[in-house]
């Protein structure tokens, strides 16, 4: 990577850290709200940039582990009480990381087109299973009557104004962007980008 967009990722990676600082400061009620649903989009689209940029795979069916870490939390998260933050999310990341294994298991064996619409059918799967079934939920699917809190040893830190949890996902959604950004120059990141350009050269590689 060049050195000009070297400069020009971490120029655009300060100018989003200002905008999302500057957010709960000037916007309130239903705009923060938004500011939120962005951030949190904004996440996704980076995880999937690693894999469709560096990896080279296109996937059709990203959103499906999303939606399930989603309705882990769902089925957790007591009815009228706040559930434990550091713990569903650990549940949560482990059954979406779990659910992609199969996924990748079985997708990475086709190539091209027939790699995209095998994570299209795996997506169309999960939202079918979701969406048709009553394993958690509705057709209308699920609700979360109390956002998580997070329990620490010597505090509770609730996520109950918007703008608490604003700055909750803010602080997720920027550690990814600083994973991801570690993951594509780390000597992992340089073996994705071989086999993407060559494989057969980075199987002969290893």
């Amino acid at each position: 990577m060049s050195a000009r967009l070297e400069k020009f990722d971490a120029a655009t990676l300060v100018l989003l850290a200002i905008v999302a600082v500057i957010v709960p400061f000037v916007f309130s009620g239903y705009e923060i709200k938004l500011a939120t649903t962005i951030m949190i989009q904004m996440g996704l689209a980076v995880a999937l940039g690693l894999v469709v940029g560096p990896a080279g795979l296109t996937s059709l069916g990203h959103a499906a582990f999303y939606g399930a870490a989603a309705y882990v939390l769902a089925a957790m998260s007591p009815k009228y009480e706040a559930a434990d933050l550091l713990l569903t999310a650990l549940v949560a990341v482990l059954v979406a990381a779990t659910f992609a294994a199969v996924v990748g298991a079985v997708s990475i064996r086709s190539r091209g087109m027939y790699f995209i619409l095998m994570t299209l059918a795996f997506g169309q799967l999960g939202y079918h299973f979701f969406h048709d079934t009553k394993a958690v939920g509705t057709a209308d699917g699920a609700y979360v009557d109390t956002r998580p809190e997070l329990h620490l040893p010597w505090a509770k830190v609730a996520f109950t104004t918007n703008a608490s949890f604003y700055w909750l996902a803010t602080g997720v959604v920027f550690a990814v962007i600083l994973i991801c950004w570690f993951i594509r120059r780390s000597a992992f990141g340089s073996v994705l980008l071989a086999a993407r350009d060559n494989a057969a050269g980075a199987a002969a590689g290893t």
